[in-house]
């Protein structure tokens, strides 16, 4: 079956069996065009708890996501069309290592970017995302009446917390990163800006240091697509370091707009691991759906996992006030 042809099967399947699909913006279009809702991690969580009708819920993205959604609402099934499709970050940081931090540094908050495994989770205070986590730190530490946080595991946000709230973050681990936006190089966008020298330069604050000081804006997946929104008066031109999905996502959507990667390779960066769900895979998954034979994709949390990152997510919802 050609692409059309598969996305109107996927409606039909997911009508047939009462299933929802959870988008990340990093897929690519075909996958976002038969998602039921597309955001970034803080949407996707927000309505992977609201989900009600619904008897599945498919999660396109990687599997740190699906287990949020599992966490949030445990009586749903949540499913994945590649179990695979796993986060490197993520798996930076376990559960171990963040009790070792904590008993190097006692009485520091432990507050966990979400893009972490549920064992990490279970481990911390408090969960934020890139879009509420200058929100949440600062909020935590002026509750615990702290200058010092425990933060993991992307270095690069932590700068970014670190120089907006004036906070001293510890990184657990010290060197993780999300492997796609690492790559993003100081050299990129000194090029980017000499080619497109009337475009700005908007970036997540997954990207190092020196490239979140020289852009005109850092922020969340969100967050950069709503500062775009508010700027496309006044600007026609930007240079976009994240995802390339992201940018396919508002190039689609604004076509008025010129927009480039950060990197100067025309393709953009990608994240493989995104890139592994499918509309084919997809389509699959709704049909073992309909067989009753899902388990080989089903995301499942041990209960008292579940347990201790619900409290940590939980407390994400409550000292953030930012819904994606």
């Amino acid at each position: 079956m050609d692409a059309q042809q598969l996305k109107a099967e996927i409606q039909a399947l997911k009508k047939e069996t009462g299933t929802i699909i959870l988008a990340h913006y990093y897929q690519v279009l075909d996958v976002q065009d038969v998602g039921d809702f597309i955001g970034d991690s803080l949407g996707l969580s927000r309505k992977a708890a609201d989900v009600k009708e619904a008897k599945n819920i498919i999660f396109a993205a990687v599997d740190f996501m699906a287990e949020v959604a599992k966490i949030l609402n445990p009586t749903k099934t949540v499913i994945m069309p590649d179990k695979e499709a796993s986060c490197p970050m993520a798996n930076q940081l376990r559960a171990a290592q963040i009790l070792d931090y904590k008993k190097k540094h006692p009485g520091l908050p432990t507050i966990l970017y979400i893009n972490t495994l549920a064992e990490a989770k279970a481990e911390c205070d408090v969960i934020c995302t890139s879009s509420n986590a200058v929100e949440v730190c600062s909020a935590v530490a002026n509750e615990r009446g702290v200058g010092s946080i425990l933060m993991g595991p992307d270095k690069n946000l932590s700068y970014h917390v670190g120089k907006r709230t004036g906070l001293k973050v510890v990184t657990m681990p010290e060197k993780g990163c999300c492997y796609v936006h690492d790559q993003f190089a100081i050299e990129d966008l000194t090029l980017q800006r000499e080619r497109y020298p009337g475009a700005r330069v908007v970036v997540h604050p997954e990207c190092k240091p020196g490239i979140q000081d020289a852009a005109d804006y850092a922020g969340s997946t969100t967050q950069m697509l709503k500062y775009i929104e508010s700027e496309m008066k006044n600007c026609k031109e930007f240079i976009i370091g994240t995802e390339q999905g992201l940018i396919d996502h508002l190039q689609r959507k604004y076509p008025a707009l010129t927009l480039h990667s950060l990197s100067p390779v025309p393709s953009g960066i990608s994240c493989k691991n995104m890139k592994k769900t499918t509309l084919a895979k997809i389509h699959a998954l709704l049909l073992k759906i309909k067989a009753g034979n899902v388990k080989k994709n089903e995301i499942t949390v041990e209960a008292s996992v579940a347990a201790k990152a619900k409290s940590s997510i939980d407390a994400m919802f409550k000292y953030s006030t930012a819904s994606g």
